[in-house]
């Protein structure tokens, strides 16, 4: 099951899965309008507040309309965050995980923590975080997306570092997963719970530069022959 070229998560249905892959690769302004209003709509009034019904209405379109983009509320919210996501890491998506430049990943990352710092960011953040329980296939729609769009690019940038014999990851997948928290999470924390300020573009790029120095100092196999 695949969604733009991804690998789909089992929490989707049958249906879910067809109405992905029946707009995957799409320039359609239905798309963009119905994945806008859900947006403002789950920032707004939480997962629980927003209705397949209030999605439409501020989208201009029919319920029925929605299911042929997504059958569920739940397979909505995925299209919500892969669609915040997916730009960020075009470059390594278009490469197929090829030779890219450090400073080619690092803007990715730069990028993808001042979505997560921004006010957006942090309010999704926390309503994944708040209604994962009442709503697990939701928190699993959210969690499959971040994975899809951000941890699975990565790995494969990771990958095939490995393959040119610059890095040395036993699991690019869980190393890609690591790298990225250790950019994003201490914002997203620190902003959830409100005591700290929006970081600046300037900081948050010496942090990913700082984060990038320890990815390869302990990763390198320069460093790890020596």
């Amino acid at each position: 099951m695949k969604a733009g070229g991804l690998q789909v998560s089992g929490f989707l249905s049958d249906p879910d899965v067809a109405a992905t892959e029946a707009r995957a690769g799409r320039n359609d302004r239905t798309y963009a309008r119905l994945v806008a209003a859900a947006r403002a709509e789950f920032l707004s009034q939480g997962f629980a507040g927003a209705t397949v019904a209030s999605i439409a209405a501020r989208a201009g379109i029919s319920k029925k309309t929605v299911y042929q983009y997504a059958a569920s509320k739940e397979a909505l919210m995925y299209e919500v965050v892969s669609d915040a996501c997916q730009e960020l890491f075009s470059s390594i998506f278009k490469s197929g995980g090829a030779d890219l430049a450090r400073s080619e990943v690092a803007r990715c990352l730069v990028e993808f923590c001042l979505l997560s710092a921004s006010e957006d960011g942090v309010t999704a953040h926390r309503l994944a975080i708040g209604e994962a329980r009442q709503f697990p296939n939701m928190a699993q729609a959210y969690k499959h997306a971040l994975n899809a769009y951000v941890i699975e690019p990565l790995a494969a940038w990771i990958g095939r570092q490995n393959e040119l014999g610059r890095l040395r990851v036993d699991d690019p997948g869980l190393a890609a997963d690591m790298l990225a928290c250790m950019v994003v999470s201490p914002y997203v924390r620190d902003l959830s719970l409100g005591v700290r300020p929006r970081p600046a573009r300037e900081e948050v790029e010496r942090v990913v530069n700082t984060a990038l120095n320890l990815f390869y100092a302990g990763c390198a196999t320069r460093l790890l022959d020596g």
